[in-house]
């Protein structure tokens, strides 16, 4: 809940928010730091007679918006502050002491990996964007199959049915991290499972173009596990297509390289 009280910065950013944004929690002294990430789960509703707010106060409140906790830190991600900005994070101490605040990208991500923590070795949190539109017409002079592929509902569903099976089985699922000195792969989802990594290309397949997707998708995801060992960190690939192959010399071949040939219906071993 938006207290009427918040400051004017704090009430905008409150009344911008969409869902799938994250919230990143601070608490202030003596032992203070980030503690817990929440996502975003409904838009900004202000208050009006006929809605009922729930808690205490209502009438100390000028809006509501849903969200879900994603994990609590037992220890807080600390930082110091040097000239009012933070040294780790790169915050003004103003957004923290004057409520809610919208963060830049650059801040954001650096929170972010005080969340996903030193164990994981790829990604960032994943976040699902807005699904594309059917009826949207892709650019006729577009050349990359991958981009296109990319810009599907059909991919995009695909995207969410991996995703919500990771964390269906208590993993996070993870979207590649292109910024930075070691930009990861440009997979489409990964995840860690105890101590391994997965690795995912997903395509979007029909009758007619099935044996193209899975060829191109395959030699993605070669490259990605390869990329990965480079670095030193092996993973498990996953080609995903969005409905079972037609062919099944696709699950010998995949199998002959050791990738693991999966699709919605079917991600159980």
């Amino acid at each position: 809940m938006v207290q009427k009280g918040v400051s004017w910065a704090g009430r905008a950013a409150a009344e911008r928010v969409q869902p799938g944004d994250r919230i990143y929690v601070w608490r202030g002294r003596p032992n203070n730091g980030f503690i817990a990430e929440l996502e975003v789960l409904t838009g900004y509703q202000p208050i009006s007679p006929t809605r009922v707010v729930p808690g205490p106060d209502p009438e100390s409140f000028a809006g509501t918006f849903n969200v879900r906790l994603i994990q609590e830190l037992d220890t807080p991600a600390t930082d110091k502050f040097v000239n009012y900005i933070s040294v780790k994070f790169g915050i003004e101490n103003i957004a923290l002491i004057h409520g809610f605040r919208e963060l830049s990208i650059a801040v954001a991500e650096r929170i972010a990996l005080a969340f996903d923590g030193p164990f994981l070795p790829v990604g960032r949190t994943f976040v699902a964007g807005p699904r594309p539109n059917p009826g949207t017409l892709l650019d006729p002079f577009a050349r990359d199959p991958d981009l296109i592929d990319r810009g599907t509902a059909a991919h995009y569903d695909t995207v969410l049915a991996l995703a919500a099976w990771v964390q269906g089985n208590g993993w996070r699922p993870l979207l590649p991290n292109l910024a930075g000195p070691n930009p990861d792969p440009n997979f489409d989802l990964a995840w860690m499972a105890g101590s391994a990594l997965y690795v995912a290309e997903i395509k979007s397949t029909t009758s007619v173009n099935e044996d193209t997707q899975l060829r191109l998708g395959l030699v993605q995801v070669l490259h990605y596990r390869q990329q990965l060992v480079s670095r030193g960190d092996p993973a498990i690939p996953w080609l995903v297509p969005e409905h079972e192959p037609g062919d099944p010399i696709w699950s010998a071949v995949c199998s002959h390289v050791g990738v693991e040939l999966r699709w919605p219906g079917a991600f159980e071993p």
